[in-house]
């Protein structure tokens, strides 16, 4: 019959559109994956790491901007303040917002103080900014430590050396003296060589550099604490003074 006829071909093509829509012609989109977390334990030493990568540059200029005649420090306070800017612009996740709170709190410090020393402003608040400069990295030390779990060197106190006059020895010639060592070593713990100057300035005459890892013996200090006056290596008889910024004060091990 014609009706019958009829319902075998509707049943055909209705047969033949569900097979193809049960058998997609393309394969679905994989869904994306999850986006890694910056602050999951195994990836939270490249999170800080980008933050200390910033510090580390910092770091290095300011210890170039230590050792440079006051009519230099300008260039050296630019390049510092670029440093910093980048440090602001850093997009970082709130697990290091305090890093990096210390880390600019820091930055602002070393700068003003410097620019405070350039322009030849009260000495005892540029004395202040390097002391405070100097427990600012520390603390910033401290709280790296803590983010990537590993325990933080307490720091040992930078030993007070005398600002007066040492006592001094007469010289085996008899001629010249020498004063005589306090005990204390400056050692130059690097990057870079530490340039000898034969006034408490950065602007005073180099006589002598104190390589990365070289030693000099301590004799005193500047009273403003920011000089320390060592015996020039290999010259007994020669004195010299040294940032003490760029030093570490240490007693020396007994034999």
């Amino acid at each position: 019959m014609k009706v019958s006829r009829s319902i075998s071909v509707i049943l055909v093509v209705t047969g033949a559109v569900l097979a193809a829509c049960a058998s997609p012609s393309t394969p679905l989109a994989p869904s994306p994956s999850a986006k890694p977390d910056p602050c999951a334990p195994e990836n939270i030493k490249n999170t800080a790491g980008a933050v200390n990568s910033i510090m580390q540059q910092f770091d290095d200029e300011s210890a170039l901007a230590s050792n440079v005649p006051r009519s230099q420090l300008a260039t050296r306070i630019a390049a510092l303040q670029s440093i910093r800017r980048d440090a602001q612009n850093q997009s970082t996740p709130g697990c290091v917002a305090q890093l990096k709170q210390l880390q600019l709190t820091h930055m602002n410090t070393v700068i003003d103080t410097m620019l405070g020393f350039m322009s030849r402003g009260d000495q005892g608040a540029v004395a202040q900014g390097i002391q405070a400069g100097r427990e600012q990295h520390d603390q910033y030390v401290v709280e790296l430590a803590r983010l990537l779990g590993i325990t933080a060197v307490a720091v040992t106190p930078r030993p007070t050396l005398s600002a007066s006059p040492p006592p001094e020895e007469e010289a085996a010639d008899g001629g010249q003296s020498v004063p005589v060592a306090s005990g204390f070593i400056a050692l130059n713990p690097g990057p870079l060589p530490i340039t000898l100057r034969a006034v408490p300035a950065t602007a005073g005459e180099a006589v002598a550099t104190l390589p990365v890892g070289q030693s000099a013996a301590a004799l005193g200090g500047s009273p403003d604490g920011e000089w320390i006056q060592v015996v020039v290596p290999d010259h007994p008889y020669q004195t010299a003074w040294v940032l003490a910024s760029l030093i570490q004060i240490t007693v020396p091990t007994p034999q």
